[in-house]
């Protein structure tokens, strides 16, 4: 039930779960704000999808963990449900999945950029990201052909500056090592 912080109406998971599943939107909550965007675009499903293979293989198919795409809530907090395009739930961090939804914060969030998107998906949600401690956070950039990857180094609270990849990346976490060949992404 959404509630009043700082004066503000701030909506909750309860709240974002009353909205029609017809509805042709992916909804999030950021911060307590509704939001929607528009169903992504082919190029876009494609890059998920690429991506999420790579990952699929060295991690879930070895039972490391688990590389899930949208459409899946994840509740970071009473005031932020983000949709990402796809993440990643170490073994060791299984305990977030729930049968609706995932509440807590995944290993690895990965976003794919989109005219609609983009300035959400580096201001706000990277900011909800950090503040939850989503300790690594992939950012595509279909028109650039990069990827910029912020990472929280251990004991930190606050990503540095972002590496920005073109041809490859891995990620680390926990034990576990993925490397994406970004040449067979584009």
């Amino acid at each position: 039930m959404a509630t009043f912080v700082d004066h503000k109406l701030k909506l909750t998971y309860d709240d974002l779960r009353k909205i029609p599943e017809d509805d042709p939107f992916r909804h999030e909550v950021l911060d307590g704000v509704h939001v929607a965007s528009p169903s992504p675009v082919y190029r876009h499903q494609t890059i998920s999808r690429r991506i999420q293979f790579q990952l699929y293989e060295q991690i879930e198919l070895t039972g490391l963990g688990e590389v899930v795409d949208a459409p899946m809530d994840i509740e970071l907090g009473a005031h932020d449900i983000v949709e990402p395009d796809v993440f990643v739930i170490l073994k060791d961090n299984a305990r977030i999945v729930t049968e609706s939804h995932v509440r807590g914060a995944p290993d690895l969030i990965i976003e794919i950029l989109s005219p609609s998107t983009s300035d959400r998906d580096l201001g706000i949600k990277k900011e909800r990201y950090e503040l939850f401690g989503v300790s690594e956070y992939w950012v595509v950039d279909p028109d650039a052909g990069t990827v910029a990857v912020f990472t929280m180094d251990e004991g930190s609270l606050v990503y540095g500056l972002p590496e920005v990849h073109s041809e490859e990346l891995t990620f680390s976490a926990r034990g576990v090592t993925a490397t994406v060949d970004l040449t067979k992404v584009w």
